[in-house]
């Protein structure tokens, strides 16, 4: 049983909620945190004109690779541990989505989706009670690949800058 499958089929989760009632419920959270700054105006951002992304070479990215977990999401066209077991074929191609979407600022639509469950924040909470789940969300092994490149960028930019706050 997948994982996903595993946690909506949970002993702890009421079957009395729909899906419909959880997106209902979350979306509403959501909303009431976004609400009070709804007509506010966005923050001044600086530009910087040296500012650029580093494009990354089929080395890194099976460096990369091999460090991630080996977790497998139903959004995932081929199974994590293949990708990760011949690192010659799904290199290359790894490495030229990322550097496109880098060089672009775009993020490939078809790794913009999520599997999203829900899971009690603890176990000794009323399982009938919305506000007792938290949504988890699944996403496929190339969106994760590709997020936690950015991440290195961005960390190594902040701190090559001193750009953190003090107490980071």
């Amino acid at each position: 049983m997948e994982f996903a499958e595993r946690l909506v089929h949970s002993k702890n989760a009421d079957p009395h909620f729909t899906s419909n009632e959880f997106a209902t419920f979350f979306h509403n959270n959501v909303k009431t945190i976004r609400d009070p700054t709804a007509g506010s105006e966005y923050p001044s951002i600086i530009l910087s004109n040296y500012c650029s992304y580093i494009s990354y070479w089929p080395g890194y990215q099976s460096s990369a690779m091999g460090r991630c977990p080996s977790k497998q999401c139903v959004l995932d066209h081929v199974p994590t541990w293949l990708i990760k077991s011949l690192p010659d074929v799904f290199t290359p191609i790894s490495t030229k989505i990322l550097n496109a979407s880098l060089a672009s600022s775009q993020f490939p639509t078809a790794h913009q989706h999520a599997v999203v469950t829900h899971i009690l924040k603890k176990p000794s909470l009323d399982p009938a009670q919305l506000s007792n789940y938290r949504p988890l969300s699944n996403l496929s092994f190339v969106s994760k690949l590709l997020e936690r490149s950015v991440v290195s960028q961005i960390s190594s930019y902040f701190s090559t800058n001193d750009l953190f706050p003090a107490f980071y």
